[in-house]
């Protein structure tokens, strides 16, 4: 666990310096310098690129994390992997590019009547698009070579700091809307640039044209295993997107940026989870290409334990303070997004909690199950979309999503449990759910005071110092305890 670890520290100090930038561009720019509708279509025009690059990725990503430790020989650049999944990258974005303008007028069809904005904008889908194809490439690669801190500041930070900076000039009346989401558009072009200057200067920039190693037992294994990847990930991205896909032509841009809002609030607590997934993925890939079953369980426990207790402490800080965010952060007709809120953060709750499953069965050989569960999720959220939102408006589309990811991770862990005889929960894990389930009790019973600023500043505080003390002299992770003592001498080295 030491490479991930560190990577994952590193990776995760980095998200959530992205996060507070985000949480600024969102909660602050965009709510005081932008309209909800402008919120609204911003978002549906990125979703809709993020939906549509799962195709021109072909699963190329999924490829090189899996396959990678058999392709690693610097000397032989690698078996040109990165020269291979750059030229299928390019490849799926002229196909796909190709497509959106060959049926823009579905398109048209669909949003006109509610979102017709969206219609003025819609080619701006394509530079999005190219970031995301390429970015995630590269970033698979980066990541195989166990470098996911620049990627992340990229990602995390860079690209944010760009987008302050647009939105900054359209609210000095520099530029207008038209510019201002243009510029938004093709800034996310610069992180894709950098990321492979990077990779170059590391000195894995190893392109070349020879796939002699690509066998032809290894073309059928890949073809195969990105096939499924494709289908698994673009069912995937479809059924954390599909919300504000449904949201904008039934209800509108302005619900669409509202819901952005609110979900982006409940969002926030997946941050540590998605660094340690990032750096785990390749570790779990070696471990299975190693038959090391001992490390890959373990793995598991730990990982969900410890973001259990990480993301449990961030979900009380949110949901318990939420009232008083919403009345220093947002505008009265964000109210509405408060529930949103709550489904959002418990159904990323429930998904981190329950570990590594889906890293764990994508580099196993029975990769195809999480792909056919996921599709089998797909049509669900699909359906509680469909049933929720008309009835219950945004707050309906958050309670599908809190839903189906419930239902997708009770498919994942049994059958994990079922075929591998894994599973990660014990006697530390039920403490821990009891211990934030505890505090909620308890916040929802303590008097609100009258300032807000101050009633989230004392309550935040007393519940971050409370949980984590109590996380400690319990000793439920070891692996908690041990940067809690290495964060305790360094403040007191600081204080000598």
């Amino acid at each position: 666990m030491g490479i991930v670890k560190r990577q994952a520290i590193k990776a995760t100090i980095v998200s959530y310096a992205g996060a507070f930038l985000g949480y600024f561009n969102q909660v602050v720019l965009f709510v005081q310098f932008l309209a909800p509708a402008q919120i609204g279509l911003i978002r549906l025009i990125v979703d809709f690129a993020t939906v549509a690059s799962q195709v021109t990725l072909l699963g190329i990503p999924s490829v090189i994390l899996k396959y990678f430790p058999f392709f690693k020989d610097r000397e032989k650049k690698h078996n040109n992997i990165l020269g291979f999944s750059i030229l299928i990258g390019l490849l799926g974005f002229a196909l796909v590019t190709v497509i959106l303008f060959v049926f823009k007028g579905v398109f048209v069809k669909i949003y006109e009547e509610r979102s017709e904005e969206f219609i003025d904008y819609y080619h701006l889908v394509i530079p999005l698009l190219f970031y995301f194809t390429f970015f995630n490439i590269l970033d698979a690669y980066s990541r195989s070579l166990m470098r996911i801190t620049v990627p992340s500041i990229l990602r995390d930070i860079f690209s944010r700091i760009l987008v302050a900076a647009v939105v900054v000039l359209f609210y000095f009346k520099l530029i207008d809307f038209s510019w201002m989401i243009s510029l938004y558009a093709l800034s996310f072009i610069i992180p894709v640039i950098a990321l492979a200057y990077y990779i170059k200067r590391l000195g894995h920039w190893l392109l070349g044209i020879d796939f002699s190693f690509f066998t032809k037992d290894l073309k059928k294994s890949i073809t195969s295993f990105a096939g499924f990847s494709l289908l698994g990930t673009a069912s995937s991205t479809l059924v954390w997107r599909i919300d504000v896909l449904m949201i904008a032509p039934l209800l509108g841009l302005a619900e669409t940026g509202i819901y952005g809002i609110a979900s982006y609030i409940g969002s926030v607590i997946e941050i540590p989870g998605r660094s340690l997934s990032q750096i785990s993925l390749p570790v779990i890939a070696d471990a299975w290409k190693n038959n090391d079953l001992p490390k890959i369980a373990d793995m598991y426990s730990r990982t969900a334990l410890n973001q259990l207790i990480i993301t449990g402490l961030i979900f009380l800080l949110i949901w318990c303070g939420i009232d008083d965010i919403i009345d220093i952060f947002l505008k009265a007709e964000y109210q509405e997004g408060k529930y949103v809120v709550l489904f959002i953060a418990l159904g990323k709750l429930v998904n981190l909690a329950s570990g590594v499953n889906g890293e764990i069965i994508m580099t196993s050989k029975y990769y195809r199950y999480n792909i056919i569960v996921i599709m089998i999720l797909m049509v669900a959220t699909i359906g509680f979309n469909i049933v929720f939102i008309p009835i219950y408006g945004i707050t309906g589309a958050a309670f599908a999503t809190f839903l189906s990811l419930i239902i997708f991770n009770l498919a994942k862990f049994f059958f994990v449990w079922i075929k591998l005889k894994m599973q990660p929960f014990g006697v530390k894990h039920f403490l821990s759910a009891l211990i934030i389930t505890l505090f909620v009790l308890m916040s929802m019973y303590t008097p609100k005071m009258g300032n807000s600023l101050v009633d989230l500043l004392i309550r935040c505080s007393a519940i971050s110092v409370l949980y984590l003390v109590i996380i400690y002299y319990t000793k439920l992770s070891d692996d908690i305890n041990e940067y809690i003592d290495m964060g305790i001498l360094k403040l007191r080295n600081i204080f000598k």
